[in-house]
């Protein structure tokens, strides 16, 4: 799945470099292979001018704010939140989703929203389709100064596994809970050492939203997925690869 990605992020990426120019070449070049997004936030740089005439979708955020390209480098969704620290909890906690994109790999977005020179109060989180990458890839990024002037290029890097930054967080123990403490079939295969990735990802069986868990072998292979409705302590779990899923119920 992974060579077919590669090769498909090549064909669109030399189609932007013979429509957008040698700027357009240089930055797809310096792109890594977990790469989700570059975030161009200088509109004066040739970057940003190189794609600003192509911008496939536009959302203003905070009227009158600053104006940040994003370029998807796989086919993603990508959720705009307002959040704010909690100095217990150490971290950033979303308040209100405020917008949802579906991001289409090369098509650049345009949105407008205020960078802080100090405590964000906004993030961008971004996560690949299934498709581009079974398991499920996060990333987050907060829409800040770096603290050293403007960095206008950032590249947006995946890390695997995880729930997505939307899904709440008694919900998530509660569905990892369920597969390292309840389930038998699970819990025998993380004593034989397979990995567990909390992917996040939604499915729905008979109605109800199943969180889904993946499991991989020593050669990063997944042999099975797994549905998981915390709520109603139900799993099923699919021997076969996305988007083909046969889901067959597992007693927790």
């Amino acid at each position: 799945m992974k060579k077919i990605m590669t090769a498909l992020a090549l064909v669109m990426i030399t189609f932007c470099v013979s429509a957008c120019g040698k700027t357009s070449s240089d930055l797809f070049a310096r792109a890594g292979k977990d790469d989700l997004l570059v975030i161009l936030t200088d509109p004066t740089s040739a970057e940003y001018k190189d794609f600003s005439a192509a911008v496939s979708q536009s959302y203003e955020i905070h009227p009158g704010g600053d104006e940040i390209l994003v370029i998807p480098l796989v086919n993603s969704a990508i959720s705009i939140y307002a959040v704010e620290y909690e100095p217990e909890l150490e971290e950033f906690v979303i308040t209100n989703t405020l917008r949802e994109i579906e991001a289409n790999l090369g098509e650049p977005i345009k949105l407008t929203a205020f960078l802080s020179e100090g405590m964000p109060s906004l993030m961008l989180s971004v996560s690949a389709s299934e498709t581009a990458q079974p398991g499920g890839i996060w990333a987050n990024w907060h829409f800040v100064y770096d603290g050293k002037g403007l960095e206008s290029v950032i590249f947006l890097t995946g890390t695997p596994g995880g729930f997505s930054p939307g899904v709440d967080m008694e919900m998530e123990r509660q569905v990892r809970y369920i597969i390292e403490n309840v389930c038998e079939e699970t819990m025998a295969l993380i004593s034989k050492g397979a990995a567990v990735e909390y992917s996040g990802a939604l499915t729905v069986i008979d109605g109800l939203d199943y969180y889904m868990v993946f499991f991989h072998n020593d050669e990063g292979e997944a042999i099975a997925v797994y549905a998981v409705n915390a709520e109603y302590k139900r799993v099923y779990r699919s021997d076969e690869q996305p988007p083909n899923y046969e889901w067959k119920s597992v007693k927790p």
